[in-house]
């Protein structure tokens, strides 16, 4: 290459840097040799590796027409085709179609150096997912077989890392599915609906909207997209049959990515294809951590595998490095994106304690008593890494007792005062109250009373509440059941009060027929407190009894392998 030739290519990379096509232009006229395959290949990266590192659609566009489909299977200095480039530095879609359709042959072309790092894995690989997920419809099926060695395996755990179309679980295809099937029937009713002639446009914008709005477009793409990874998955499994040690720490890590996003499906299928991997979770391989890991970030569907695993009894004897055993993994603080996930410090550590206690009673009783690097036996462990979850449950807890003892106090005081003075007061004769025989002023009384005694119990509980005991183990079913029978009793109380309310209100107005229409607005206004408490408070209820008395989430796991 002469010097003037590469003054030349210099000034052209530098007009499609300023998006200046008609400067390119005139470069490629002075030096059309930069469009040969061969010369082209021998300056290290061309004009089109350039135009599409920008971005700059038009000059791609421009560079394409010129060019044979070979210019697009060039490599670079750095080993990267056009495609990967757009696959991994510009993202942008008019640029990966355009390259795509002037040659699929790149579809399949990976990084130099590597036989796995085609177009598609690196989309995923660096954030690109829309482009990943093009690039994955279009790449034919067989660039993921077996005998592509590791392409599937590590496409697989790209699309886990970043959340690709890995993380595409059998559940979530289920629920998909139960919608697609309700709605069917109804889409095609609509289709066989008799439209006049000349009106054919309209039905067909009428069912495209419907099949829009109805998220039906959507659900069959994600069914489309789980049968495509299904297929590169069970390709995968053939590829699995025989192991290396590089397809062995490919397989590790996809593995790995697979525990953290709780992708069960993916763990079963490819220990079934291969046996031999139980051994990368087993018998003190350098892998045995993938179970140790699921423990520390909280995965319960993976731990739930694990209960299920014929050789758990081999995971729970292993111990870490740090001479940590399973239980000091349970012991140690839960990641913050999974605490977060859970309402209120308390069922936070409650939540703790309940993954220490799984995990206690998988592991033998000696386990409970031995001692790591720190010195520190499982249960003081625990202690120590949640003092300070400890402290902002103790205070979540009082907080919450103390804003619902004073609303339990308002109530006892305003029941007991309206059972002192009853709705149309007394017979000065016989003492008895003047309403005694109307049905409506027993339902005063009935609600009166209740209130008050569930107001009274809400009190008292809460009072205990603040008073009581706030160890580890406290927060597993002592606070909670406290907790649960304040905010049911403060609830009940609230929901007689505003009965009894509307009974004092129907009782003085059924003298006057002429102000019944008023009974309606007054009735929907009394609901209006207990509407509030169930939209702000009921839903802790409910997760406070779930979390202590309900199945929970964790599930014996079927025996495998």
């Amino acid at each position: 290459m002469t010097d003037a030739e590469e003054l030349e290519i210099c000034n052209l990379h530098r007009a499609i840097y300023k998006n200046d096509w008609s400067a390119a232009k005139a470069s490629i006229d002075r030096l059309p040799r930069i469009l040969d395959v061969d010369f082209a290949a021998s300056t290290g990266e061309t004009p089109l590796h350039v135009a599409v590192k920008f971005g700059h659609v038009g000059i791609v566009e421009e560079l394409v027409r010129l060019v044979s489909a070979e210019y697009l299977e060039i490599y670079d200095t750095y080993g990267h085709t056009p495609l990967t480039i757009a696959a991994s530095h510009s993202g942008v879609i008019p640029i990966v179609l355009c390259l795509v359709n002037k040659n699929r042959k790149a579809l399949v072309m990976p990084v130099k150096g590597t036989s796995w790092a085609i177009p598609a894995q690196v989309a995923f690989r660096t954030g690109l997912k829309e482009v990943g997920s093009y690039l994955y419809n279009v790449t034919p099926l067989e660039a993921f077989k077996p005998e592509k060695v590791l392409v599937g395996p590590v496409f697989l755990m790209s699309c886990f890392v970043t959340g690709g179309l890995g993380n595409m679980t059998s559940t979530q295809l289920c629920h998909q599915y139960v919608s697609f099937s309700f709605l069917h029937p109804f889409l095609t009713l609509i289709k066989n609906i008799h439209v006049p002639t000349g009106t054919g446009g309209l039905r067909h914008r009428l069912i495209s909207r419907i099949y829009d709005f109805s998220g039906m477009k959507e659900i069959r793409k994600m069914k489309l997209q789980h049968a495509q990874t299904a297929e590169i998955l069970n390709l995968v499994c053939q590829n699995v049959i025989v192991l290396n040690e590089e397809k062995k720490n490919i397989i590790a890590g996809a593995l790995k990515a697979a525990a953290v996003v709780g992708n069960v499906e993916f763990w079963l299928q490819v220990m079934k294809a291969n046996p031999q991997l139980i051994s990368l979770v087993t018998f003190g391989t350098p892998y045995s951590p993938l179970f140790f890991n699921a423990v520390a970030n909280r995965n319960a569907e993976i731990f739930n595998l694990l209960r299920g695993f014929r050789f758990n009894n081999v995971v729970a004897a292993w111990i870490d490095e740090e001479k940590n055993s399973l239980l000091h993994m349970a012991a140690s603080l839960a990641p913050a994106s999974y605490l977060n996930s859970i309402s209120g410090a308390a069922l936070q550590m409650q939540r703790e304690l309940q993954w220490f206690k799984a995990v206690e009673k998988m592991v033998e009783p000696g386990y409970r008593y031995f001692i790591n690097r720190e010195l520190l036996n499982p249960l003081d462990f625990f202690k120590k890494n949640h003092k300070d979850l400890r402290d902002k449950g103790e205070k979540w807890m009082k907080e919450t007792a103390s804003s619902c003892s004073v609303v339990g106090a308002l109530i006892v005081t305003i029941m007991f005062a309206a059972a002192l003075t009853v709705p149309g007061g007394n017979n000065q004769n016989s003492g008895y109250p003047m309403f005694m025989e109307k049905r409506l002023f027993k339902v005063f009384l009935i609600s009166d009373a209740l209130s008050l005694f569930s107001s009274t119990t809400s009190v008292l509980t809460f009072l205990g509440i603040l008073t009581s005991r706030y160890a580890e183990d406290d927060f597993l079913y002592s606070l909670p059941r406290k907790l649960i029978i304040g905010l049911s009793t403060l609830f009940l109380s609230i929901a007689t009060m505003m009965i009894a309310f509307s009974a004092t209100i129907m009782i003085m107005w059924q003298s006057k027929p002429s102000h019944l229409w008023a009974l309606l607005p007054v009735a929907m206004l009394a609901g209006v407190p207990v509407t509030l408490f169930v939209l702000l408070q009921f839903p802790l209820l409910v997760e406070v009894i779930s979390s202590t008395y309900g199945q929970g989430i964790f599930k014996k796991g079927e025996k495998w392998p």
